[in-house]
């Protein structure tokens, strides 16, 4: 039986915690991406291995990844999430003081029977942290403080070193007026230079509270209760209701090297707008403008619900869960870029086990299409041990195992045909309908999710009212490919949580026996989403207990 060995543990595991800045002007001090690490006890003989990426000065936001070996325990933790340093002023030589703001930073730990220890549920809590610190342009030191269980002040040092951060989609600077009645907002651009010369469309739109938005005809995918899709109408200057099939663009032509002034706001009445954030964007298309995230926010209107400066960068029509109701226990999920769709495949080996292929470039024949064909290569993936090991991208290795070949009649219903492993076969699929209701959400996180620092795991979410399915592909200890899922992750709040299980069952073939699936709960999950495109999951699985920063994946 699993005893609680102490109460309040401090651990290193940072989730949830964002900054937006808005750009003044074209010409400023790039934003510096820093980079660190930290090494050192934490109580007894814990010690701790840390290592973290931020963006910014002196308030430097980012994330973190680390491997945690406490004391009594059998087994190592590895934790990874986001974190804010203040105080972090690295304009000039000089010495360092500020705060580590980390959420979730204490828990209680339970030790189970054979010696490895896990997080009890509900004992998260937040703190914050001191640290000091050298810098004399290009690299440094820090010097982390913290008081222990046993009231013994702990230092932990690192070092740190800075470059210039990864750069906007494009270049803006905005002017913007907004009073308890008029809103006026010019968003000047310059594109950058890889798009000079290409001919695109320039789009206005917002993401605004359905309360101050016109209804209008639209995909049921595109409604929400809290923030949808908007443009302003100039004639009558009313938002409408949008889906990026939809979106008008604000013009359309050869992007130039000059700047270019576009108008977001002219006049607006505020409380018309009240809540809405305005953004400027281009691309081929809406879809791809908002898929791929090339886009901006130009200014946000104060109201009583305020919709999000940052846009979920939506994947297309086509995306979601499928499955063949007659052969529970296996599905494929679809993510929809323009005209490529990445295919995630859950189905079973020889031995029973989990194992999943994936189509990563299954393209159809243009963009945004809501049925036809979609042919790609099927690769299986071999990597690193995901649970209770540091995660070595260097190690993932993918193999061509196949072909796969889809053709949707609607967006709701496909055949699917593969060949892998001395199979071939053909199969209808459809969308699998887990959740219904009346109030979609105010924000679709349906979509796949990776850690870019991370690269060769990730997790399909499919999001369908107030639940979502989240599959999860990784690898076993043996470095073979596994999936988990979470069937029923209930939403709460900006997140969801629920159990996880692991499922065996036959083989893909040319008949599939749903009676042989057999489902273990083997954890918990949660997410919690710190906006549209980023988020934190948290999981035990097995005894093992970590964190993990997701973002949407966007290729």
């Amino acid at each position: 039986m699993a005893n609680d060995r102490r109460s309040a543990r401090t651990r290193w595991i940072v989730a949830g915690v964002a900054c937006l800045a808005a750009s003044a002007a074209f010409a400023q001090t790039p934003a510096l991406q820093v980079t660190g690490s930290v090494a050192g006890p934490t109580e007894g003989t814990g010690q701790i291995q840390l290592s973290f990426s931020c963006s910014g000065s002196p308030t430097c936001t980012g994330t973190y990844s680390a491997t945690l070996r406490d004391d009594g325990c059998a087994n190592a933790f590895t934790l990874a999430g986001v974190l804010v340093l203040t105080g972090l002023d690295l304009s000039v030589p000089a010495a360092l003081a500020g705060t580590a703001v980390l959420q979730n930073l204490h828990f209680n730990d339970i030790q189970n029977p054979d010696g490895t220890c896990s997080i009890r549920p509900g004992t998260l809590a937040d703190t914050q942290l001191t640290y000091t610190g050298t810098w004399d342009g290009a690299a440094g030191t820090l010097l982390f403080t913290h008081i222990n269980d046993s009231g013994v002040t702990v230092r932990i040092p690192g070092s740190i070193k800075a470059t210039a951060a990864r750069a906007p989609p494009f270049s803006m600077a905005v002017t913007a007026t907004v009073t308890a009645t008029t809103a006026n907002a010019v968003a000047t651009i310059q594109y950058p230079a890889s798009d000079v010369g290409k001919t695109a469309s320039v789009y206005v739109f917002a993401f605004a509270p359905a309360s101050v938005v016109k209804s209008a005809a639209r995909p049921a995918k595109d409604t929400t209760d809290g923030c949808q899709l908007a443009q302003l109408d100039p004639a009558t200057g009313q938002l409408t209701a949008a889906s990026a099939s939809t979106l008008q663009p604000f013009l359309s032509n050869v992007l130039l090297g000059q700047s270019q002034a576009v108008t977001v706001l002219n006049n607006a009445s505020t409380p018309t707008i009240a809540g809405a954030s305005f953004f400027v964007g281009y691309g081929d298309s809406a879809g791809a403008m908002i898929g791929s995230g090339v886009n901006r926010s130009v200014v946000s209107i104060p109201g009583a619900q305020q919709c999000p400066s940052v846009f979920p960068a939506t994947p297309g029509a086509l995306s979601g869960l499928w499955w063949n109701p007659n052969e529970s226990g296996w599905g494929i999920s679809f993510t929809q870029r323009r005209n490529v769709i990445f295919a995630a495949w859950y189905t079973y080996d020889g031995s029973g086990s989990g194992k999943w292929y994936v189509a990563s470039a299954c393209e159809m024949a243009s963009a945004g299409l809501r049925d036809g064909r979609c042919i790609g290569k099927l690769y299986e993936v071999s990597g690193p041990t995901f649970f209770g090991a540091t995660f070595d991208p260097t190690l993932v290795r993918p193999v061509e195992a196949g072909d796969l070949q889809v053709d949707f009649s609607d967006p709701d219903h496909a055949s699917m045909r593969y060949s892998a492993g001395g199979v071939a076969r053909t199969i209808a699929i459809e969308r699998q309908v887990f959740q219904t209701g009346t109030t979609a959400p105010a924000i679709d996180y349906t979509d796949l999710w990776w850690n870019e620092a991370q690269s060769g795991w990730g997790m399909a979410i499919s999001h369908q009212f107030g639940v979502m399915f989240l599959a999860w592909f990784v690898y076993d200890a043996n470095g073979r490919p596994a999936w988990y899922v979470a069937s029923s992750c209930a939403v709460s709040g900006n997140g969801c949580s629920g159990a996880l299980y692991r499922t065996s069952g036959p083989p893909a073939g040319p008949m599939f026996d749903p009676g042989r699936v057999h489902a273990e709960e083997v954890g918990s999950v949660s997410i919690t989403f710190t906006d549209p495109n980023e988020g934190v999951i948290s999981y035990t699985v097995n005894g093992v207990s970590a964190t993990k920063s997701i973002t949407r994946q966007v290729f």
